[in-house]
């Protein structure tokens, strides 16, 4: 699978982003990628860009389906600090479109990939059958992974009491990796340990951006206490205000718990 960010379909959009690609040439990589027998192609795309309408964004996701892709990513700008997008942004010399506009976009989105035969499995995710995504399914079932690179992370089994599970980042540095795997060690640069706690509450909080929702046999099987014991009330008050839906052993967002994911974390994150 062979993943290409596109973004924008409009050359002004791209620039605000800092890319330096255009349009023709993502067409012209997935013409090269098939040409080598890759046809597993998947496109990134990001809606509520400054100055974007939803014209734009309409045109985008036209322009991205005409290039035949089997998977999409559609995600919401998130501005991060440090970029000159954000500056630009803090100094207002730019501007976000209104919530409004954002929602239009992403909903819009549902509809037009739905009338070509993409379903979404994650918010942020869309496939053509037999085709949803393995490594970003890994990501949301809390699959280990080790990673092997300067910077690369990893997520291991803890191995000792009070620690489900650890992250770890290699240094970023190509010589410092490389030092290290000269000397044998594993040396990182960050590590963090996860409490039994906090991997519930993950379990949650990346099986609720499914549309498969959080299985009760599952989330009892990794954690060795059942879903409902754990937060039984707080998913009792999410199912009544119409944020969750329980079927079949499973609970999953709602359309309308999709919107505001963020409050259903929330309520279900533990105090202090």
């Amino acid at each position: 699978r062979l993943s290409l960010g596109m973004q924008a379909y409009q050359p002004h959009l791209l620039g605000l982003l800092g890319r330096i690609h255009d349009f023709p040439q993502v067409a012209e990589s997935v013409r090269l990628a098939r040409e080598a027998c890759l046809d597993n192609i998947s496109l990134d795309l990001m809606f509520g860009l400054p100055g974007q309408t939803v014209a734009d964004w309409s045109e985008t996701l036209e322009a991205a389906l005409s290039l035949s892709p089997r998977h999409l990513s559609c995600y919401g700008l998130i501005p991060e600090g440090g970029t000159p997008l954000k500056d630009d942004l803090d100094a207002g010399l730019l501007s976000l479109p209104e919530e409004e506009a954002e929602r239009a976009m992403y909903d819009h989105a549902l509809v037009t990939l739905a009338q070509h035969g993409f379903r979404q499995y994650e918010i942020s995710n869309f496939a053509l059958p037999g085709y949803v995504c393995r490594h970003n399914l890994g990501y949301w079932r809390q699959v280990p992974y080790l990673g092997l690179g300067a910077a690369a992370s990893s997520m291991l089994p803890g191995c000792k009491a009070g620690c489900a599970y650890v992250r770890r980042t290699n240094p970023a540095g190509l010589d410092a990796y490389m030092a290290m795997v000269h000397r044998g060690t594993w040396e990182t640069r960050t590590q963090e340990t996860i409490s039994p706690a906090e991997a519930q509450f993950e379990t949650m909080m990346l099986g609720l951006r499914t549309t498969e929702g959080v299985s009760e046999e599952g989330f009892l099987r990794m954690h060795g206490v059942s879903l409902v014991t754990r937060y039984g009330a707080r998913l009792s008050r999410l199912a009544s205000s119409g944020l969750l839906a329980h079927d079949d052993g499973w609970w999953r967002l709602t359309r309308r718990g999709m919107d505001v994911q963020n409050a259903v974390l929330v309520e279900l994150m533990d105090d202090g």
